[in-house]
């Protein structure tokens, strides 16, 4: 008798043994993946935080540059001595030159896109 209470005292120890390391190995899975979560969110927070300012910086980049050119061809266009000369003797032949350098500074080339380079 003696014998099977310590048989079945055996198989519930290993019962509860087993129970508790398959308890323990999912704790430890759950803590695991939740800690991984946590480390991979913070490190997709400061990647889109990074590509959101070269983004910034990439526009701002580019408005500074259509901002500066309408800009810089007002001042060529109030230096050029042709126009100078147009105002002071106008002329069919001086307005013919005028007009063509308006529409040579009104001309824009194709801008290239940050995103479309190599």
């Amino acid at each position: 008798m003696n014998t099977k209470n310590l048989e079945l005292s055996s198989k519930k120890t290993y019962l509860l043994f087993s129970v508790c390391f398959i308890t323990f190995g999912i704790a430890v899975a759950i803590l695991a993946s939740l800690f991984n979560y946590r480390l991979q969110a913070t490190s997709i927070n400061e990647e889109v935080l990074k590509r959101a300012q070269a983004e910034e910086y990439s526009k701002l980049a580019l408005l500074g540059n259509s901002i500066a050119l309408p800009e810089q061809v007002t001042k060529a266009l109030v230096q050029n001595s042709l126009l100078l000369t147009y105002i002071e003797k106008p002329s069919s032949a001086s307005l013919f030159n005028i007009q063509n350098i308006i529409y040579l500074y009104g001309y824009e080339p194709p801008t290239v896109h940050a995103g479309s380079l190599p």
